[in-house]
């Protein structure tokens, strides 16, 4: 090989070596570009998973909580038992006695209905007072016996609703002068006693009333 032979291909070696190192440099570049970038987004999502600024959280609200802790009552067994039961009762009868404003034409039904609701509402501020008292926790709702009660005048109409209705009511009337008569006697509270003697009174009330309307509807 000449002189000149020998030049060119040592030129085509410098430019094939240059090549290559160019090369070899940008892929560096790139993998460094790419290990950078992964750095970056870890240390993005960890900032916004954890934000410093963000206040501390609230301590619960256990007045509104969902599980609030059980009251221990200041009474006897007894005492409690007796302010559940009327309390169910009474229940019942204002949610039977605004159904029966909604569906009854007749108009001495619909008064004796709207003193139900009247009066057993009292009755029950009154008794929810004596139960906040004495920390007795009282049933929200109606018992299933009543709740099925309910529905089944739900499902009558006209005349038949209007007899059906009193005559549940009239059931009622008895029993809940059955749970007042023996809370009077075995309630150690003194409260709780009161309003048991004071509810007879009411109850006997509604019991004549009840009996009268059914009686005119024969």
């Amino acid at each position: 090989m000449n002189v000149r032979g020998m030049k060119r291909l040592i030129r085509t070696v410098v430019v094939v070596l240059a090549i290559m190192g160019l090369h070899a440099c940008k892929s560096n570049s790139q993998k460094e570009k790419v290990a950078t970038d992964t750095f970056l987004n870890d240390v993005k999502d960890t900032v916004s998973t954890v934000d410093a600024s963000a206040p501390p959280p609230a301590p619960a609200d256990k007045e509104h909580d969902v599980h609030p802790i059980a009251l221990t009552p200041t009474v006897s067994a007894k005492d409690v038992e007796f302010a559940s039961a009327i309390t169910n009762n009474a229940l019942n009868k204002v949610n039977t006695g605004k159904m029966a404003l909604e569906k009854s034409t007749n108009n001495r039904v619909k008064n004796f209905a709207a003193m139900l609701v009247k009066d057993h509402t009292k009755l029950g501020d009154e008794l929810n007072q004596v139960a906040k008292d004495k920390k007795i926790t009282l049933p929200a709702l109606s018992g299933m016996a009543e709740m099925r009660q309910a529905d089944r005048l739900a499902m009558k109409q006209g005349n038949d609703f209007d007899k059906a209705f009193l005559d549940a009511m009239i059931q009622d009337e008895k029993k809940a002068l059955d749970i007042c008569e023996n809370g009077s006697k075995i309630c150690k509270d003194a409260s709780l006693k009161a309003f048991a003697v004071k509810t007879l009174s009411v109850l006997k009330i509604h019991l004549d009333s009840a009996q009268a309307v059914r009686t005119s509807l024969q």
